[in-house]
């Protein structure tokens, strides 16, 4: 809570209370305020405006007061200021008891009409406020209503504590949007960073998300596959469909499918059934990465600790030739190697070697 005082901002006084003294702060620190809580700002003005075009004969203010007491924005039907003028301090020590003083004091809903006021400069007019707060349930600010007493309506409390909710409502709900999309963006981030195709498909097997690294390994547009059926962006019926039957997924499985375009697509695949809180089944998420990405990854690891090359091998047996030569066919082929023998007949030295040059 901050201090005011009349040597460090504005003094003014309105003509319509002529012996009340009132503490209005810098346009500048109006402004900064304005800032700090624009997003209640926007979603209360846009309430306000909704509210006010439906009764524009009535002569009424509705404002918005910040934690510390400072009038941010006050809108009428007839488009004039209210008793307290846009970055005014609606303080007890300038005002009096108002509802807005006791509403940010107390915490909760209040309302002063006429004589309740303690300045008689504030008789005629009645006040109704209503706490606004932040997901944390900090008070933010009070949203006020404010009418000559002749023209006070007996709703006045009910019609600002509604909008104090709808304001708080609506203002969770941009938090909530605004957290999914910054989370989504790290997801993106994430998902752009890793070299597996990923896949995200609801329960009619429609495309929600894929990856670039997912586009680039099928051939396909990322952008325009979103919302379409898998089996309409590839050639060849997709292995990822026999999730959708069983509602079982699987992890690091070797698939080789024919594509007539694209011809043999060998991969690794691991599916992952997605489950509402129910247990129902509700999609799948697919991660795939092409085998030759895996050998690479698998022989750029293993050859780096290679010790051994064909060449350090050493021996004149027309045996031992034709093991090498065998060999070095295997490091050429896409086959797995089954390498037998007994104890000390250079088993691991074939390994490496195979690994080196393949």
């Amino acid at each position: 809570m901050e201090k005011f005082n009349k040597k460090d901002n504005i003094t003014i006084y309105q003509k319509n209370l002529r012996n009340l003294e009132i503490i209005r702060i810098s346009p500048e620190e109006l402004n900064r305020r304005r800032e700090k809580n624009k997003i209640w700002l926007s979603s209360m003005v846009s309430l306000m405006k909704k509210f006010i075009s439906k009764i524009k004969k009535k002569e009424f203010f509705i404002s918005f007061i910040d934690s510390d007491g400072v009038m941010l924005t006050t809108i009428s039907p007839l488009g004039e200021k209210g008793v307290f003028v846009e970055g005014t301090v609606a303080k007890e020590e300038f005002f009096g008891k108002t509802a807005v003083s006791l509403s940010l004091k107390n915490d909760q809903d209040m309302e002063v009409i006429g004589q309740d006021h303690t300045s008689s400069e504030l008789k005629d007019w009645a006040c109704t406020a209503s706490p606004i707060h932040d997901s944390t349930g900090n008070i933010c600010g009070v949203i006020s209503f404010t009418s000559k007493v002749k023209d006070y309506p007996d709703y006045a409390l009910g019609i600002v504590s509604s909008l104090s909710q709808a304001v708080e409502k609506e203002v969770r709900w941009r938090e909530i949007s605004e957290n999914l999309k910054l989370s989504k963006k790290y997801l993106d981030i994430i998902s752009e960073s890793i070299k597996d195709g990923v896949l995200c498909l609801d329960e009619r097997a429609k495309i929600l998300y894929m990856n670039e690294t997912a586009g680039e390994i099928l051939h396909v547009d990322p952008k325009n596959s979103i919302g379409k059926f898998v089996g309409d962006i590839v050639d060849f019926n997709p292995v990822i469909l026999s999730v959708f039957k069983t509602h079982k997924g699987y992890t690091d499985r070797e698939f080789i499918i024919n594509s007539p375009l694209w011809g043999t697509l060998h991969f690794i695949k691991t599916a992952v059934v997605v489950r509402d809180e129910a247990r129902n089944f509700i999609g799948a998420v697919d991660f795939f990465r092409e085998i030759s990405r895996v050998r690479k990854f698998v022989t750029s690891y293993i050859g780096a600790q290679a010790k051994f090359k064909f060449s350090d091998i050493i021996g004149n047996s027309p045996t031992l030739k034709e093991a090498i030569r065998i060999s070095q066919i295997a490091a050429k082929s896409n086959s797995n190697v089954l390498i037998l023998g007994e104890t000390g007949t250079g088993k691991e030295m074939f390994a490496q070697a195979i690994h080196y040059e393949g």
